[in-house]
C-alpha cells in the first residue's frame, strides 16, 4: 500500500542519512586539524616581513582571531549534537521517526552548523568594524543570535525528548529559528563573511522564509498527529523532504576544494 511504500522510502532515506552524515563527521573532524598547521608553517614564513610592524595593529589581529575561534566552537557543537540524533535515529521505532532524526542530524552537520558559524563570525566583524557598530550591523547580530539559539535549542530538544511527537516540536523549533531570523531583518541588514553589509534579495529572503514556515506547519503537523498516522506521516514526509533539499543543495560547499 501506499502508507508501507512510504515508510519503505523513508527507512530507505534514513539509511541514507546515516551513512552520509558520519562519512561527513570524519571527514569534517579529520580537515578541522589541517587549517592550524598551515597557519602555523604562514605565520613562521612571513614572521621577518612583520618584524617592523606597529603596535597598534597587534590588538586588532589578536581580537579577529579570537573571534575566528569563538566562530569556530559552534561547528563542533552541532557535530556533537548531530551525532545525540543518530544515535536516537538508531533506536527509533518507526522508519518516519527515524528518517526525521537522522536528515536532521545530516543537516546540522551539511548546512546549519557551517553556515550559522559564518554567520557569526561576521556579525562579530561587522560589530567590530568602527568604534560605535552601525544599526545594520547590531540587527544583523540580533538575528543571527536569535537564529542560533533556537537552532542549539531545538537540536538540544529533539535529543532530549522522550517522544517522537516531542522530537518533531524540536524540529519545529529548528526551523522557527530561522524563520525569526529572517522576519528579525537578516536579508536587508546581511553582511558578508568580512563584515561588510550584503544584502540579500528580498525575494530569495521572502523564498526561504516561506520554505522555513513550511517546514515548520509540517513538523507541528506531524507532532500532533503523530507519525504513526497518515496525516502524521505526510508532514514527516515534507519535513524530512525540505531538510533532505537543503542538505543536498549544501553538499557541493562542503566538498568544494579550498
Amino acid at each position: 500500500s501506499y502508507f508501507v511504500s512510504a515508510n519503505l522510502t523513508l527507512y530507505i532515506m534514513a539509511k541514507f542519512a546515516l551513512t552520509l552524515c558520519l562519512a561527513l563527521l570524519v571527514s569534517s573532524l579529520t580537515s578541522a586539524l589541517i587549517p592550524p598547521r598551515v597557519l602555523v608553517v604562514r605565520n613562521h614564513a612571513r614572521a621577518p616581513n612583520l618584524r617592523f610592524e606597529s603596535k597598534t595593529t597587534a590588538p586588532s589581529r589578536r581580537s579577529r582571531a579570537t573571534f575566528r575561534m569563538s566562530a569556530k566552537i559552534v561547528p563542533y557543537a552541532y557535530r556533537g549534537l548531530a551525532v545525540g540524533l543518530l544515535y536516537r535515529a538508531s533506536r527509533a521505532a518507526l522508519p518516519v521517526d527515524a528518517a526525521v532524526l537522522a536528515m536532521t542530524a545530516t543537516c546540522a552537520v551539511t548546512d546549519l552548523g557551517r553556515v550559522s558559524a559564518l554567520q557569526l563570525a561576521s556579525a562579530k566583524r561587522a560589530a567590530r568594524a568602527s568604534d560605535t557598530p552601525t544599526a545594520l550591523a547590531q540587527r544583523w547580530k540580533s538575528a543571527v543570535l536569535l537564529k542560533l539559539a533556537g537552532e542549539v535549542a531545538g537540536l538540544t530538544w529533539m535529543f532530549a525528548a522522550r517522544t517522537p511527537a516531542a522530537v518533531l516540536r524540536g524540529a519545529a523549533l529548528i526551523f522557527a529559528g530561522q524563520a525569526v531570523f529572517w522576519l528579525r531583518g537578516a536579508g536587508g541588514a546581511r553582511h558578508d563573511d568580512g563584515g561588510v553589509p550584503a544584502p540579500t534579495p528580498a525575494g530569495i529572503a521572502r523564498t526561504i522564509l516561506v520554505v522555513d514556515v513550511v517546514l515548520v506547519v509540517a513538523a507541528l503537523l506531524a507532532a500532533r498527529q503523530g507519525s504513526a498516522t497518515r496525516a502524521g506521516a505526510v508532514g514527516a514526509w515534507v519535513y524530512v523532504a525540505g531538510v533532505t533539499g537543503g542538505t543536498l543543495e549544501n553538499l557541493p560547499k562542503i566538498f568544494k576544494p579550498k
